[in-house]
């Protein structure tokens, strides 16, 4: 697979846990617009040694955030694109399968508590 330099303008908001994008981003058929604020890999304190916060998985973090949050594809299809962005970043193989199996598995509770926030995405499918 080819490494990508996937990069992102970003401006840290009040909340010194979450970025604001400075420009829109494109990866594959999703688009995340300026504006749009984001925490980034949602890791548990106990592993943030061996997978700290920002760097290459940054970008993935930002579409895969978009995504769960917006609905605008189903969660398999988020989770899968994040594992694919992280890869094409160059995150390597073990690394991006272990933060693919993190939302895999540990995503059901946020993608299900954003679905109730949003009763509208559920037009979308049910996604």
């Amino acid at each position: 697979m080819n490494k990508l330099k996937l990069t992102i303008k970003v401006s840290p908001t009040e909340n010194t846990r979450q970025w604001e994008l400075l420009e829109d981003i494109w990866y594959r058929e999703v688009k995340v617009p300026s504006g749009f604020i984001f925490d980034g890999a949602s890791i548990p304190f106990v592993l943030r040694g061996m997978f700290p916060h920002g760097g290459k998985k940054f970008f993935a973090s930002a579409i895969h955030d978009y995504c769960y949050r917006t609905g605008c594809i189903s969660k398999v299809d988020s989770d899968r694109l994040f594992l694919k962005a992280l890869l094409e970043n160059g995150v390597t193989n073990w690394k991006a399968k272990a933060l693919y199996l993190g939302v895999r598995y540990g995503g059901h509770v946020p993608w299900m508590r954003l679905r109730r926030k949003d009763p509208l995405s559920q037009l979308n499918g049910g996604r």
